[in-house]
């Protein structure tokens, strides 16, 4: 199936939904979606448990109201590249080095590679962390075995991403597992909170001041 056939094929399956409720449409926006999902699991990962936990030690609730100034500025970063992107066809580095500057184009690249690094390190630690302590406690934690265990993690990761440059069923497979993996960890943090406040351990009048800057 040609680009072209494909987006039509996709207006008219949204073109069927219009007028409909919300549970109509959300199937078809879901079938739909794909890079979304991406950055979904990306940001639900290792290294924001370990900010969000620091955050909550230093500062308890009051710091509630960094997560959605994080968010917007996320949501405008990726709009924008976004619109850049779909507007000239061209990638947005390519555009900004040639357009702004090489400096700022660079300085992006480089910082990406960083911010990437730093919030894989934590998912290998925390992989292993629920390994050791769940499923092979009986493995040492120096040694062979964790370097092995790590690498087959590691070999495992590769070899999903892979999936998303194999055409066809490739990339359908690779978002399907995404969604599975972040719809289990949005209803793990909502089943969290739940159990959290059946416990009393949520005092949600704190919560909801937190989010109002201090």
């Amino acid at each position: 199936m040609s680009d072209m056939n494909k987006v039509e094929q996709d207006r008219a399956l949204l073109n069927s939904v219009e007028g409909k409720g919300f549970f109509g449409k959300l199937g078809v926006f879901t079938k739909l979606s794909g890079p979304g999902w991406l950055q979904s699991a990306i940001t639900l990962g290792g290294l924001s448990l370990a900010t969000g936990l620091s955050l909550g030690i230093v500062g308890g609730y009051k710091m509630l109201w960094l997560q959605p100034l994080a968010m917007i500025v996320g949501i405008i970063m990726l709009g924008t590249i976004a619109y850049v992107t779909l507007s000239t066809g061209k990638s947005p580095f390519h555009q900004i080095n040639r357009h702004i500057s090489p400096v700022l184009g660079w300085g992006w690249l480089i910082a990406t590679v960083m911010a990437n690094c730093l919030w894989t390190m934590p998912q290998f630690s925390l992989a292993w962390a629920a390994l050791d302590q769940a499923v092979v406690p009986a493995v040492p934690d120096e040694g062979f075995g964790k370097v092995a265990i790590i690498a087959a993690i590691a070999l495992l990761c590769i070899g999903v991403i892979m999936l998303y440059d194999a055409p066809g069923r490739g990339v359908k497979i690779f978002e399907t597992l995404l969604k599975i993996m972040v719809g289990i960890i949005v209803l793990s943090f909502v089943g969290a909170v739940a159990m959290l406040t059946v416990y009393g351990q949520l005092d949600w009048g704190q919560l909801v001041v937190g989010f109002i800057p201090d």
